[in-house]
């Protein structure tokens, strides 16, 4: 496993945050059109925005979708690698685990599991020696 493997779960959940994001902006905007047309004729120009949007969000939405796809199975795999590393404790394969799959803060896994931050940073720097992923 690399850390570009390891970390792959946080790029994938921070894409995935941007087009949740993205789509709530859509959902915004046909509302305000929607309010804005609300009793009036409808123009050629505003059905045109209409159906823009409503292809703009069908798009986000499938996006999005494969999106989730592919975290699930980023997060899948990362979880397949930590518990089949029979050379971790049972600590270091929480830190990891807590770290890259659930993406934890180091303070919320001390935190929860009633341990000192550099506690947890030795678990997390022994677990990546054990796995064979240098540090950036």
């Amino acid at each position: 496993m690399t850390r570009y493997e390891l970390e792959k779960v946080k790029r994938l959940h921070s894409e995935l945050t941007k087009l949740q994001e993205r789509h709530a902006g859509i959902i915004d905007s046909l509302n305000r059109l929607n309010t804005e047309l609300n009793g009036l004729p409808k123009s050629h120009n505003t059905e045109s925005k209409l159906a823009s949007l409503v292809s703009l969000m069908l798009d986000v939405e499938k996006q999005i979708a494969d999106l989730q796809a592919e975290l699930a199975n980023a997060r899948a795999d990362v979880t397949t690698e930590i518990y089949s590393a029979t050379n971790l404790s049972k600590n270091e394969v929480t830190v990891i685990m807590r770290r890259y799959v659930d993406l934890l803060p180091f303070a919320t896994i001390a935190s929860e599991l009633n341990y000192s931050e550099n506690c947890i940073f030795t678990y997390h720097r022994s677990a990546l020696k054990k796995l064979g992923i240098r540090r950036q």
